[in-house]
């Protein structure tokens, strides 16, 4: 999935945010994993998620 460099400034700021919502930070770096070319598998690992989170 290919992000733009402000799309991804953008996601890594929310990733990195020590405020607000817990799942929109892990929403990005679920984006920020899938735009890097992670497989599912690694990215399970990595957010300890299911593979219905990543698909949704």
């Amino acid at each position: 999935m290919p992000l733009t460099t402000s799309e991804r400034m953008d996601l890594q700021r929310h990733a990195r945010a020590s405020t607000g919502r817990a799942d929109s930070a892990r929403r990005a770096r679920l984006i920020l994993l899938l735009a890097d070319g992670l497989t599912w598998a690694t990215i399970r690992a990595k957010l300890d998620c299911n593979d219905s989170y990543i698909s949704r």
